[in-house]
């Protein structure tokens, strides 16, 4: 009964999220382009922390990741 109801609607959750953050995605592949390592350190900041939201292991424990994770510079390439 009951443990089948939570992984139901953990299943549904994880999906959910999972959908937020190939929008995510998608938003970053549209907006990259217009920065690069002249733009301001905030909005280059910004852009790497979505890249992060983007990739957290939906499986993985709970922690925050924005805390255990540094800046990396931004690279040409990207």
């Amino acid at each position: 009964g009951s443990k089948a109801a939570k992984k139901l609607a953990d299943e549904d959750l994880r999906k959910k999220l999972e959908h937020f953050q190939s929008k995510i995605k998608e938003s970053l592949d549209v907006l990259k382009p217009y920065f690069d390592k002249e733009s301001p350190v905030t909005a280059v900041a910004a852009i790497q922390e979505l890249e992060m939201l983007a990739t957290l292991d939906l499986k993985a424990p709970l922690r925050d990741e924005t805390q255990q994770q540094q800046p990396q510079p931004f690279s040409e390439q990207e």
